[in-house]
């Protein structure tokens, strides 16, 4: 028989250790991070979740990344995470990629830093409230203008911290247009507070299933992104997506509206650490550049 005097480890308590047991198997992987896609035209209600420790960046309850995309001609869906995610001075080869072709004079080469501008999202833990998806935790790569309503609603006393399980609000998330020039999101919040669900022990299962936003934060090495671009890495063995055994591709579910009307914010932008280059420079003349140099 039990021993009575024993302390017995709750399911909660067990379930997120499990979860971390599996993290640590698998260090960085997002294949299993369950990411949630909003179509055009389309509307879902979401409640987002609350940060483990709001006093740390990588903690709290939305993690800022700087993306960029189409950097492999083979796997042009994977998203690699900026050096400047963290610094807005760090030498970054995708971003020095993009500044080279926006900055040339040819059209097509403009055309070109179009389609791998930096993509600044910002991923939250949120439960789905309604859908397909109705009961799950998921990770939301919000745009700015998502997150900007989010901390717009906090700083409104009527609302004050929405992401509190038991006092906070829940919202409709909409999205409407279909291209990166037309699409707008909108947030608002159900008038009521409510807590995220009925007992306390189901407030804490919910909470233990949340996802560890700090990956994110967290980019490859110069030189695996180098690597990557020239096509010669198959799988990160740095930054927050470093993978073990599994491809790089288990990444790619993450969200990619290309929809961003804001690319990056001022002082991501403003800086230009490059040098002019000649007219008609062109991406693959870049990276054999960058090549020939290593």
């Amino acid at each position: 028989r039990k021993d009575e005097n024993m302390t017995q480890i709750s399911d909660t308590r067990f379930a997120r250790y499990q979860k971390d047991l599996e993290n640590a198997s698998f260090r960085g992987s997002a294949e299993k991070i369950p990411y949630l896609k909003l179509a055009a035209g389309k509307s879902v209600k979401i409640r987002i979740l609350p940060g483990e420790d709001p006093e740390d960046l990588s903690k709290d309850f939305f993690c800022k990344s700087i993306n960029f995309y189409g950097m492999n001609p083979d796997k042009p869906t994977i998203p690699v995470i900026s050096p400047r995610t963290l610094d807005s001075s760090a030498y970054c080869p995708m971003y020095e990629a993009y500044l080279a072709l926006k900055k040339s004079a040819s059209k097509s080469d403009q055309d070109a830093a179009g389609k791998i501008r930096p993509n600044t999202r910002y991923y939250m833990n949120v439960l789905v409230k309604s859908g397909e998806h109705a009961g799950k935790v998921m990770v939301y790569a919000a745009p700015k203008q998502v997150w900007e309503s989010a901390i717009t609603h906090m700083s409104n006393p009527d609302y004050g911290d929405i992401t509190d399980p038991e006092k906070g609000f829940d919202f409709n998330l909409t999205r409407t247009g279909e291209s990166m020039n037309n699409t707008t999101y909108s947030l608002m919040a159900v008038p009521a507070p409510r807590p995220i669900a009925s007992t306390q022990d189901e407030i804490d299962e919910i909470l233990a299933q949340r996802f560890d936003l700090s990956i994110f934060r967290q980019p490859p090495s110069v030189d695996e992104i180098k690597k990557f671009m020239h096509g010669n890495l198959e799988y990160f063995t740095t930054g927050g997506f470093a993978q073990k055994k599994n491809p790089t591709s288990s990444v790619s579910n993450t969200n990619n509206d290309d929809d961003d009307n804001d690319v990056a914010t001022p002082n991501e932008v403003v800086e230009e650490p490059v040098a002019p280059k000649k007219a008609g420079v062109t991406l693959a003349a870049l990276k054999a550049r960058i090549k020939s140099n290593e």
